[in-house]
């Protein structure tokens, strides 16, 4: 009968923390490994602490300026601003300025560097090589990133192997971005000023410009209201189509400004800021032509007589596009003469930002004469006198001239552009709200994560070990297994013993009779030797009064087998004398585990002597089990162990006795249990499981069978360590041998 594994997650589980426990250092030795591993790589001589200093800066938003001014004076974004700073800690100019400030050029690390790489740079000095390896490292340290919570709030950081250098590095760093910012706001006041002063001409001009246009219409209300005879009524719907025209064409240019005007930005910002009112009186006068000739195309263009309409609009558009090449060639040479600090490779975008720009007020004026002239058509087919309608256009022109003009006196008597542009702080103002200080702890390696990480890392190595030694494992560790290979019955799996587990220094353990009582109370050892024992009896063609016990090595649990075997057999059949003993002549120990006089007389004095006294058989604590010892002797007396010694001792024996328990020593190492197989009815070879290898097995199997046709089968020891699936004992609440052992009834 083969015990069959019941299926479950409890019992699985239970198999597999079995399993774990039994090759439990196979796990625990890559675990520890990788705990010792990580420790090692987290102290500080392997990885070096990564310290890291943080400042705080507030960003104050720009405030726009007041409503009439605004759109006019060029006040900076917050995102260019915070771009154009983290540019800023990335140029060279600026990480060179702040190791010089921090002392970082004198770092031993740079130079011991900049001396192994003179071979690799022969082109660079000494300095230069200094200046390459402080970029590269200073990019590395610095980072500078805004809180995600509260906008804004500009956080500086700096990660360094040594606390004080990464505090003062983020202080200087502080301070040079507060200065360069406080620079750049001095720069664009200035801009503002000089832009201004600009406006405040131009304004002027146009002032002066629509005064003498009113007053030429005043005197020539005749000629204007000819003139405005020639708009055809049915021109209504053509104006606003050549407004539309004109305002895709808009739309483009404003496109193609904007577009070089970024990217004018993010190459170079000092650039763009030069550019800031870079006009000169050639400049101004063709700037004016261009407006007044887009002006002139737009009335030519809606003119109904037929002699001028095509060819006067023609005309102009030519000499637009004329204009525009003088322009190119002017702001070329606006810019490379007038404007020396801007570099030469920027030049050409410049020059391309400002044609762009001039395109763009082009076409605006060429808007505003189309809207002119569709509400002057409006006006006229709606009846209202022409003569009014351009007065009134031409005063709303001077009026709103003026009051620009005012506007810009007023602002520039007072400062009030200046006020309003120190409070923006050109983009923003920047303050320190948390200085750099003295980092306490480092910020990396994190020591607790990396030992964590390795002993993670080592218990998964210590599983696939574990799963590696089982795959290859060459013991048997399942019955059927073993039966199947073996060509043997297992006639029983005996769990481990509870005092095995305590036993001494030695392994040995002794059987009182107090604990063979114990171990009678429906023990799971005591259950597994009843099918034992009831398999052996109830074969009734060959009854089996003589067993033997043998193993294919020591340490296999076959004496422990023996003393549980008879005293099993004892406690089966009361009125049935039993009988252990001890044939191993070389390392007896039933009477030891049995705790007998190891003085008293046994097997070697029988063998001796040819006679059997009756006192020579000892009690165990059991009324109908007897020990029959190996016996004392001055040597060990291996010789006494032959086919013809024994052939009157065992059958006298079985005589005497109804059941014969004999314990013999393993059949590799000595022959002894093929002599004494060949006397008895039956031979049974306890193994230990997962812990006998097969090839042994196999081998001590063969020898047995091939001395004895009378092997009956195997008994396999310890199998709860490695099967512990195969009896749930814990269901009727069984306790281990050793006065636990009685039977608890279950619970409700």
């Amino acid at each position: 009968m083969q015990p069959k594994a019941p299926v479950g997650e409890g019992q699985d589980l239970r198999g597999l923390l079995a399993l774990v426990w039994r090759r439990k250092w196979v796990v625990l030795i890559p675990m520890l490994s990788g705990v010792l591993a990580g420790v090692i790589i987290g102290h500080p001589k392997v990885l070096r602490p990564v310290y890291q200093a943080r400042a705080m800066l507030l960003f104050e938003a720009p405030q726009p300026v007041t409503r009439q001014l605004e759109g006019m004076v060029p006040i900076g974004r917050e995102r260019d601003t915070l771009e154009r700073l983290r540019t800023l800690l990335q140029s060279n100019e600026f990480l060179l300025k702040v190791a010089e400030a921090s002392g970082f050029r004198e770092d031993r690390a740079i130079l011991k560097w900049v001396a192994k790489s003179r071979r690799r740079y022969p082109d660079m000095t000494e300095d230069q090589l200094i200046d390459l390896r402080i970029t590269q490292i200073l990019r590395e340290m610095i980072r500078m990133e805004r809180n995600r919570d509260q906008g804004d709030l500009i956080i500086i950081r700096v990660t360094d192997y040594y606390p004080d250098r990464a505090r003062l590095l983020a202080q200087k760093l502080t301070d040079a971005v507060i200065e360069a910012n406080r620079s750049e706001q001095i720069e664009r006041l200035r801009s503002l000023h000089d832009f201004s002063l600009e406006q405040l001409a131009v304004y002027k001009q146009r002032l002066t410009e629509a005064e003498q246009r009113l007053e030429e219409f005043q005197r020539g209300v005749v000629v204007q209201e000819a003139a405005s005879a020639d708009l055809d009524p049915d021109l209504a719907a053509e104006i606003p189509r050549l407004r539309a025209k004109a305002t895709e064409e808009l739309d483009r240019w404003r496109e193609e400004r904007d577009r070089l005007e970024r990217a004018l930005l993010s190459t170079s910002p000092n650039t763009h800021a030069a550019l800031q009112g870079i006009e000169g009186r050639e400049w101004r006068a063709t700037v004016e032509e261009i407006r007044d000739l887009e002006r002139r195309y737009a009335q030519e263009s809606v003119r109904t007589d037929d002699e001028n309409g095509g060819v006067g609009s023609e005309s102009y558009a030519l000499q637009i596009a004329r204009q525009f090449q003088v322009l190119s060639t002017l702001s070329e040479t606006l810019v490379a003469e007038e404007n020396r600090q801007i570099p030469p490779e920027d030049r050409e975008a410049a020059a391309e930002l400002l044609v762009a720009e001039v395109r763009v007020d082009g076409v605006e004026a060429r808007i505003d004469a189309y809207d002119s002239l569709l509400g002057r058509l409006r006006r006229d087919l709606a009846g209202a006198p022409r003569q009014e309608t351009t007065l009134k256009r031409l005063t709303e022109e001077v009026e709103t001239n003026r009051a620009l003009y005012n506007a810009f006196v007023q602002q520039l008597a007072s400062s009030q552009i200046s006020q309003a542009f120190e409070a923006t702080q050109a983009a923003g103002r920047l303050t320190v709200l948390e200085p750099a200080s003295r980092p306490l702890k480092p910020v990396r390696p994190n020591r607790t994560a990396i030992v964590i990480l390795a002993g993670v890392i080592g218990l998964f190595l210590g599983f696939g070990a574990l799963v590696l030694v089982e795959r290859h494992d060459q013991t048997y560790r399942d019955s059927r297994e073993a039966e199947r290979l073996l060509g043997l019955r297992v006639l029983g799996t005996l769990p481990q013993i509870e005092e095995a587990r305590k036993a001494g220094k030695d392994g040995s353990v002794t059987w009182t009779g107090t604990r063979l009582a114990d171990f009678l109370h429906d023990t799971p050892a005591y259950l597994e030797m009843r099918r034992v024992i009831l398999q052996m009896r109830s074969e009734e063609e060959s009854p089996v009064r003589s067993l033997l016990v043998t193993s294919t090595r020591g340490g296999e649990g076959k004496t422990t087998s023996s003393i549980l075997l008879g005293a099993t057999a004892a406690a089966e059949e009361p009125r049935t004398p039993v009988l252990l003993v001890d044939l191993d002549l070389r390392r007896g120990s039933l009477g030891k585990m049995l705790n007998v006089d190891p003085s008293s007389p046994g097997v070697i004095q029988a063998l001796e002597s040819q006679r059997i006294e009756e006192s020579w058989f000892l009690k165990t604590g059991i009324p109908n089990l007897r020990l029959l010892s190996l016996g004392s002797a001055p040597a060990p007396r291996n010789d006494l162990l032959t086919f013809e010694g024994l052939s009157w001792f065992l059958p006298e024996l079985t005589r005497r006795y109804g059941f014969v328990v004999i314990d013999s020593p393993p059949n590799l190492p000595v022959p002894d249990p093929l002599i004494i197989g060949q006397l008895v009815d039956a031979v049974v070879l306890v193994i230990k499981a997962g812990g006998t290898p097969r090839h042994m097995v196999e081998r001590s199997v063969e020898l047995q069978k091939q001395f004895t046709g009378n092997v009956r089968g195997i008994l396999m020891n310890n199998v709860n360590e490695l099967m512990p699936y195969y009896y749930n004992y814990r269901y009727y609440r069984y306790a281990s041998v050793g006065g636990k052992g009685r039977r608890k009834e279950p619970s409700a």
